[in-house]
């Protein structure tokens, strides 16, 4: 294990790559490299400091930098000299607040790590490899430890192993870059209630090429960070740093108890960071497979991150293309996606100090849900090969969830909305057949969900579930539930069951609307039986008008009822139907219960304890 007195006096230079995450895919390199500008001390004047052949390791990995210079530095060649030799630290941080600098000016750095892979599952001990360059990187304008602007020229990174790879950047240009602070992120102790500060600010890298395992190539038009802020973690980083860094080079699992320390400092990282968004653009794929042909990305975007929560996670423009089919995707996106719960949940586990089965076992998974604001997907268009023939295909509009109101990890606000998902009705396979004997080859479907819980009221108003399908028709169901009490949703498991047995119905009302299917189902039927369908109409109008008034008692109402539908039958345009509760407490499961579990159960009873409204063709 790399020794802590052997970190600190060698492995300073990695402190800054947490002020330079923002910076690329090898920001933490650039962040050690600025790390050799924190050896200094105050000068009386500023003066040129020029540093050759300099060459220090972190366990496995080592630099190599041939010369830096410091231009217009407050600190002397001597105080410098003394901090290279370390210990380093909090007064580190201190001292590198003090620092004014025109200029520092590195031509290159050179990373290198040798890393043994364990033998596992038949495969040999492998030896991969790693060698890495940095060039021409600039920090300008150097105030009291914060560098105006930082540039790198480019970045390059070779591994050869059982699994090889390499990329190469563009230029990076960031501004606004504090040094000082981010050797306090990576040596303080969080304090109570302590606040991200800037770290970092906008960051943008003109390009990636990236060649990866069997010829894959994917080159990356641009990478931009928004500014970046954070505050020291509970645990410092320093401190864990070495633990992480010899459970890397072993290659084994890490124990119980430092697993513990790596989730809790997770769960700490998350709450300690915050940055003003990400973006990739103009991604593009090329897979040497004759079968693939394309693959491209407008932008992979991540929104504000803060307190563990995602402001967004989402693709836009995914463009796909191989032999015999295609994906196609205009935006796809996860929002408000907050994980504070499931961190929280680890935190715990993390407190008992072992990380191990027995101890995951004491996970509340309902609690530790992540919560979520919604879902967009917008422009889908897939043609895929599904058995003999063309491809099959569908489309979607879009499809948006509003989700709100959490009670635990429930939310009790919820909206879905699907609008036009289109497609060969062979992708229904138990229902192709059916809807093909209706005449059915494509189907068109959208659906409206849209619920809310009322907590004061105790109630769920149901404002709409609805479904539509071009050429057949629509249905609509609205109503009020009663009696729904929080612990409907955040009780234990026997309270929900219970609450969930005393939920009530108020009121509720059905609206269906033939566009088409119910007079080819009548039309299919006919056949069948060798009439015509409008003989089948008036025949099964005629037995709804009779027999639904006998069902229910042959009240006003329920000859109302049977009138409504049998015309309705008859001639299908529209259909509407409303219940309300009687009794002002709502109708119960338990109320339907007792009526239909009597012996000789009567529908008739059930039917007087609602008021029934029914019209048709309106």
């Amino acid at each position: 294990m790399v020794k802590r007195e052997q970190f600190m006096k060698r492995g300073f230079v990695i402190v800054l790559g947490l002020g330079i995450l923002a910076l690329g895919p090898s920001a933490g390199y650039d962040a050690r490299a600025g790390g050799l500008s924190t050896w200094i001390a105050p000068a009386m004047a500023a003066e040129d400091v020029t540093f050759e052949n300099l060459s220090f390791s972190l366990g496995p990995l080592s630099f190599t930098i041939p010369k830096i210079t410091i231009t217009g530095s407050s600190l002397s060649r001597s105080d410098l000299q003394g901090l290279v030799s370390g210990p380093w630290g909090i007064a580190t941080a201190d001292a590198l607040a003090k620092l004014d600098a025109t200029s520092i000016t590195i031509p290159e750095i050179h990373w290198d790590f040798t890393h043994t892979v364990p033998a596992s599952a038949g495969k040999d001990a492998a030896t991969m490899t790693q060698h890495g360059l940095q060039k021409d990187v600039r920090l300008d304008d150097i105030k009291g430890g914060k560098a105006a602007r930082v540039s790198i020229g480019g970045i390059s990174n070779d591994v050869k192993g059982p699994v090889s790879m390499s990329y190469i950047t563009g230029a990076l240009q960031s501004t606004d870059y504090d040094l000082a602070g981010a050797v306090r992120v990576f040596f303080a102790t969080a304090q109570p209630g302590e606040a991200p500060k800037p770290l970092a600010g906008p960051t943008t890298i003109d390009g990636i090429q990236f060649r990866g395992p069997e010829g894959v190539e994917v080159k990356v038009g641009k990478v931009a960070y928004g500014a970046i802020k954070m505050r020291p973690l509970s645990t410092p980083v320093a401190n864990l740093f070495p633990m992480m860094m010899a459970a890397n080079a072993s290659g084994k699992p890490m124990q119980g108890s430092d697993a513990a320390k790596v989730l809790a400092m997770i769960a700490d990282l998350y709450d300690a960071f915050a940055i003003d968004g990400f973006s990739i653009s103009d991604i593009n794929v090329k897979v040497p497979n004759p079968a693939f042909q394309s693959a491209q990305v407008k932008t992979v975007k991540v929104g504000v991150v803060a307190n563990s929560r995602f402001a967004e996670l989402g693709v836009e423009g995914l463009d796909v293309n191989a032999a015999g089919g295609h994906v196609k995707l205009d935006r796809l996106a996860l929002l408000g996606l907050d994980i504070r719960t499931f961190l929280s949940a680890l935190a715990d586990v993390a407190k008992t100090g072992n990380v191990d089965d027995k101890a995951m076992q004491h996970l509340d998974w309902r609690t530790a849900i992540p919560h979520l604001d919604g879902v967009v997907v917008k422009g889908v268009d897939v043609a895929a090969p599904m058995g003999p023939g063309a491809p099959k295909s569908f489309t979607l509009a879009g499809y948006e969830l509003k989700l709100g109101n959490y009670v635990g990890a429930i939310p009790t606000m919820i909206r879905s909305q699907l609008d036009d998902l289109a497609g060969d009705v062979s992708l229904l396979q138990d229902k192709a057949a059916q809807l093909q004997a209706l005449g059915y080859k494509t189907v068109d479907l959208s659906t409206v969900t849209d619920l809310i819980w009322d907590e004061a009221k105790k109630s769920i108003s149901v404002n709409e579930v609805s479904a539509k399908g071009a050429n057949m028709g629509a249905m609509t169901i609205k109503g009020t539930l009663g009696n729904a009490p929080r612990e409907l949703f955040s009780g234990s498991v026997p309270q929900m069951r219970v609450a969930g047995l005393g939920v009530t119905l108020a009121d509720a009302s059905l609206r269906l609307e033939n566009a088409g299917l119910l007079d080819r189902i009548a039309e299919l039927l006919a056949k069948m039986q060798n009439t015509t369908s409008d003989n089948l109409r008036t025949k099964w109008g005629t037995q709804a008008a009779l027999a639904i008034p006998a069902i229910l008692g042959n009240s006003d109402k329920a000859k109302a009822l049977g009138n409504a539908i049998a015309a309705f039958i008859a001639k299908p345009k529209s259909l509407a139907i409303s219940v309300k509760a009687r009794d002002s407490n709502g109708l119960g499961i338990t109320d339907v219960a007792q009526v239909m579990s009597a012996q000789g159960a009567d529908p008739k009873a059930l039917f007087e304890k609602l008021d029934v409204t029914a019209t048709a063709n309106q």
